[in-house]
């Protein structure tokens, strides 16, 4: 069976003027973000897509942040390298918005036995 994918988002990219949307795998050597940037305004201009791979030995941690109203997954490297393609990740970190149907699969991927 093919490990579940994981839609999220990351908003306020560049001070806000955008926001990138994309999904999140578990790989057989880690972690695949594909994301696609667009414009906050219109959503005409946008970056195409990109894919960051993080390798299983550059993962510290991962956290969940269920709240009533939002869900986020807190994904944190050893060091900034892995992450420094992401767009709006900060000192190794990165915080991807997560849709309150996707929970289950956010849970799933950050209690991964594969990625501990």
């Amino acid at each position: 069976m093919e490990p579940p994918s994981l839609p999220f988002f990351i908003p306020n990219v560049y001070q806000g003027l955008a926001t990138a949307h994309g999904i999140a795998r578990v790989t057989s050597v880690g972690l695949t973000l594909e994301f696609e940037v667009k414009d906050a305004f219109v959503g005409a201009l946008k970056t195409g897509i990109r894919a960051v791979h993080i390798h299983l030995d550059d993962f510290h941690d991962f956290e969940l942040r269920a709240g009533w109203f939002s869900t986020r997954l807190l994904i944190r490297t050893r060091t900034m390298a892995p992450l420094r393609d992401v767009p709006g990740s900060q000192a190794g970190g990165i915080l991807l918005g997560i849709k309150r149907q996707d929970r289950k699969v956010a849970k799933a991927i950050a209690t991964a036995p594969s990625l501990r």
